[in-house]
């Protein structure tokens, strides 16, 4: 996130040091793991979804499609936060996820 030039440089680094194969292993099994968004409608658990308005990995329409196609689920948008939302707003999420928590009785 812009706004938050240490975080940035903390992860940064830390990402740069990730051994380039294994990244490339994961990356290839992100790509190319099964599709069951056809399958999303059959979840009925309380799910809670949160996303960063500024998450350039996975766009935050994506999301909100995840809420769509399940029954039970909450969508949390986060302004000013990325892809690393718990990282960057870690006071909006333990909230979210606390209340959520609190709301479906789990």
């Amino acid at each position: 996130h812009r706004k938050q030039r240490d975080l940035v440089r903390t992860w940064r680094g830390r990402f740069l040091k990730v051994h380039t194969a294994s990244m490339l292993n994961s990356l290839t099994s992100l790509l190319t793991r099964d599709d069951v968004t056809d399958k999303l409608h059959t979840i009925s658990v309380p799910t809670l979804i949160i996303h960063g308005d500024e998450d350039r990995a996975i766009h935050v329409k994506l999301g909100e499609n995840l809420k769509s196609a399940m029954p039970n689920a909450t969508f949390k948008r986060l302004s000013q936060a990325g892809h690393l939302v718990t990282l960057e707003s870690p006071e909006y999420v333990n909230t979210y996820i606390r209340d959520f928590l609190t709301s479906a009785n789990l």
